[in-house]
């Protein structure tokens, strides 16, 4: 009986031990869960104690300690400054204010072996607005920032100056600016000018943007001002950039979706590939006290908040190769047979760009010219057939006009600029060097100015023959007659050449109706001369004479000059010449009042 009385006692003693250890076994396991949510023993933030603290009481004891009035001694003299009057305000969350990113890539040229810093052209990071882990148009692009020239900017302005702007709310104290995307300018520093209005001091203008200098150019007033992020356009080997964000991002402990995003440079390198890494947490600017986790959560989404594993810096995305934009052109012979000498925009061709997707930039076209120029009777024979080769931007219709279309480029023929060896015609469209297309098409129209004289040989020009052409999809030049940076779409087929034009007098049959017309010596339309027979009298080299006794001179209310000899066909009395063309001379002839030729004089 003692004996188990004795085991009793044993087992009672047994469960209250094993009880009290599972009570402390409780407790140490609640206060180490504590500890991992609360801050380190004697850690302090900003002056104030927080150590054991968890994070929500840290930041009440910190906005606690600096709502308290603060002490300011001068002398024997002490100032109270209540922090509440005087604006200063504690930031507890976590603010992602910039961050630094270093280009990574490959290339295959020897000089430029991680690619080159001109194949990306501005850097930027969107935020995830729908939050659909998708870069769409949707998202938001916080390192921009945007606003409208409050003064009038001029091409001769020289730095340092104040650059006047309706707000600067987003920039920051020093950075790029991109002026009416065409003019690169660095600023550094800001102030208030006299109208009331922020200021930038622009310290410099016309900078390098990818292979060429931007140009210096006078901005309207309300032009567009952005702000924008690059790398070093002068050394490739400076790869880091520090990118700030115009909006400033709050972050939580819910999974925020940003993109780091390339616009691919106009003269980007084929086949160059172009990536980004970030080295180290420190590349991601917080406030303070806030750090960046020193690993990296990888495949984070929406529906994966953690990620499928987790990384350590350095953390770099894949290499992605640069394709070329494929450009389109179709050209359409539009030349006449026959034209006479001194004649001005003849039109030759057109032709429809476009591309299958983003856009290309335009800044030379190459053309040639055949014909008699292509015989090589002589040195310099034909080359003087044409004066002048321009390339007009088409104002939507279609049909060339020199009065409504806009003139993108001329080359003008000379003795020390020579057509024989090719004809380069520069665009410029406004004030920026270069045509863009797009996948939306545009229609150019190439026409050239016929010579009144003899070419280089010294052989008159009537009687020869002449062409345009674009010879080879090479011929498309880039911004500063670099190579283009798109390829030919497959089925272009070149050379795209119009046909061969005659500079001679014609005579155009008629219906009976309206007898013979011919091209005076002149250029102008005549009635041919003919004899009591009806027929038709020929004059030196075959050509038919001109009845000059049926011009019309000086006859009121047209717009051609009083010194031009009309005719008139219909028989109303009233001349029916006009100058559609815009060539400077009466040549086309209307029978309905309609502004459209109603023949074709010159074939």
């Amino acid at each position: 009986m003692k004996i188990r009385g004795s085991s009793l006692y044993l087992r009672w003693v047994s469960l209250f031990f094993i009880s009290i250890a599972s009570i402390l076994t409780v407790i140490t396991l609640v206060q180490y869960s504590r500890l991992r949510n609360d801050y380190p023993p004697q850690m302090v933030i900003a002056g104030v104690p927080v150590g054991g603290l968890d994070p929500q009481t840290a930041a009440q004891r910190l906005l606690q300690v600096y709502s308290l009035p603060v002490e300011i001694h001068y002398g024997d003299a002490i100032f109270q400054l209540d922090p509440n009057l005087i604006g200063f305000q504690l930031n507890v969350e976590s603010m992602l204010a910039a961050a630094d990113l270093q280009r990574t890539g490959a290339s295959n040229d020897p000089n430029a072996p991680f690619a080159r810093n001109t194949d990306v052209k501005f850097v930027s990071i969107y935020q995830d607005s729908n939050q659909n882990d998708l870069l769409d148009v949707n998202d938001v692009n916080v390192t921009e920032a945007r606003t409208r020239l409050a003064g009038i900017f001029y091409s001769t302005d020289t730095v340092p100056f104040q650059l006047v702007l309706e707000s600067t709310a987003g920039f920051p104290s020093d950075g790029r600016l991109y002026i009416t995307d065409a003019e690169l300018v660095s600023y550094s520093g800001s102030g208030i000018d006299i109208s009331g209005k922020p200021y930038l001091t622009v310290t410099s203008r016309g900078e390098k943007l990818g292979s060429f200098l931007t140009p210096k150019i006078s901005h309207k007033l309300d032009a567009l001002v952005r702000k924008v992020d690059l790398f070093d356009q002068d050394n490739s080997l400076n790869t880091q950039i520090q990118v700030n964000l115009a909006q400033v991002q709050t972050l939580s402990p819910l999974p925020q979706t940003y993109f780091a995003v390339y616009d691919i440079g106009e003269m980007a390198m084929k086949a160059n590939k172009v990536g980004l890494i970030i080295r180290d947490k420190s590349w991601l600017t917080v406030n303070i006290p806030h750090e960046i986790s020193p690993s990296i959560n990888i495949g984070v989404t929406k529906s994966l908040p953690r990620g499928t594993y987790i990384d350590n810096y350095p953390f770099s995305s894949s290499l992605v190769p640069i394709q070329a934009i494929t450009l389109k052109i179709a050209g359409t012979n539009v030349a006449p047979r026959s034209v006479e000498k001194n004649t001005r925009n003849v039109p030759m061709m057109s032709f429809n760009l476009a591309t299958e997707s983003d856009y290309v930039a335009i800044g030379r076209l190459d053309f040639a010219q055949g014909g008699s120029i292509s015989t090589g009777i002589a040195a310099g024979y034909g080359d003087g057939d044409l004066v002048k080769v321009s390339v007009w931007k088409d104002d939507g219709d279609g049909a060339f006009s020199p009065i409504n279309d806009y003139l993108l480029g001329t080359s003008t023929q000379s003795a020390s600029s020579p057509f024989k060896n090719g004809i380069p015609v520069v665009m410029q469209e406004g004030n920026l060097p270069y045509l863009i297309v797009s996948s939306i098409p545009v229609i150019l129209h190439l026409t050239c100015d016929i010579s009144s004289g003899a070419d280089l040989s010294g052989t008159d020009t009537l009687g020869h023959l002449v062409s345009l052409s674009l010879q080879t999809f090479a011929d498309i030049r880039g911004l500063s007659g670099l190579p283009l940076a798109a390829a030919q779409y497959f089925s272009d087929n070149y050379p795209m050449t119009s046909d061969q034009v005659l500079i001679a007098p014609a005579i155009i049959p008629l219906t009976p109706v309206y007898g013979s017309i011919t091209l005076a010596s002149n250029g102008y339309p005549a009635y041919a001369l003919t004899d009591s027979s009806g027929n038709v009298v020929l004059g030196l080299g075959n050509m038919p004479l001109a009845d000059t006794s049926r011009w019309i001179y000086n006859y009121p209310g047209t717009s051609c000059g009083p010194t031009e000899p009309l005719i008139d066909i219909n028989g109303d009395g009233r001349p029916d010449n006009f100058d559609f063309f815009g060539m400077g001379k009466c040549l086309n002839v209307t029978l309905n009042n309609s502004g459209l030729p109603s023949f074709d004089i010159d074939g």
